[in-house]
């Protein structure tokens, strides 16, 4: 199977925003039916390993891209490579404020995470929706529903933009989310200590590249006291990044 070795970082971006779009909005009670959402312990470190991959109709991979993960106490850092092992993308949270780095582009973002960067990105990309991608839920979850509706063990919950979510009763668990025809499904959870991530994140959409089909991530490590090899805060911030945009205000 032949892997091309290099990829459009403006593409990533977008993944991770599809698979998590609207999942937070204004803060609001959460309906009974998602009260376990509220109650969910957030661990006070959470290192992630694993893949991103693009995947044409055929099923062979088109891009490779390894990337870490590491969150302590609310900060957090997203580390994406090419699969050559040369830095792509880097993204930093450290209190309310995000720094987001594009080294395809040389652009780097710097705002507050709760503003939205589709002025500058061209998509409507929020710095807090990274976080659910890893079952991490911070102050706000999920504002604006419509609907809430609960069938056998799947509660389904509709946002007023038209994003559709399906937990699973039993565990508390995202296990699928819909927006018009694009589909993200979430499974075979890893677990450590009680909390649990999904193993597998598939989007049956090739929106990244016009030749991909698929959108696969695979969550292959995961570590509730990793050294401090993996922790990504302590570790230097990346070359070239100079600020170019800075969206923070008191606004």
């Amino acid at each position: 199977m032949k892997v091309k070795k290099t990829v459009h970082l403006s593409l990533i971006i977008p993944l991770l925003v599809a698979m998590t779009a609207g999942i937070f909005g204004e803060e609001s009670e959460l309906p009974s039916e998602l009260s376990f959402l509220a109650e969910t312990k957030t661990p006070d470190i959470l290192f992630l390993a694993g893949e991103i991959t693009t995947i044409d109709s055929t099923g062979a991979a088109l891009t490779i891209l390894p990337f870490r993960f590491y969150w302590e106490e609310g900060n957090y850092a997203l580390d994406v490579r090419n699969y050559s092992g040369s830095i792509a993308l880097f993204v930093r949270g450290i209190a309310d404020t995000v720094w987001i780095y594009d080294f395809y582009h040389n652009t780097k973002i710097t705002s507050l995470r709760n503003q939205s960067l589709g002025m500058v990105t061209g998509i409507p990309f929020s710095p807090k929706d990274i976080l659910p991608i890893f079952n991490l839920y911070i102050e706000g979850n999920m504002g604006n529903l419509d609907t809430v509706k609960v069938e056998g063990s799947r509660i389904t919950a509709i946002s007023k933009r038209g994003y559709v979510y399906v937990f699973d009763s039993e565990t508390g668990l995202l296990v699928e989310l819909r927006e018009k025809s694009r589909k993200i499904t979430f499974s075979e959870h890893l677990a450590k200590k009680g909390f649990k991530v999904p193993h597998m994140i598939t989007i049956n959409e090739g929106f990244l590249i016009p030749i991909a089909s698929a959108t696969a991530i695979t969550i292959k490590e995961m570590d509730l006291n990793p050294g401090d090899e993996n922790n990504l805060l302590l570790h230097k911030e990346p070359l070239n990044m100079e600020r170019a945009f800075d969206l923070r205000s008191n606004n």
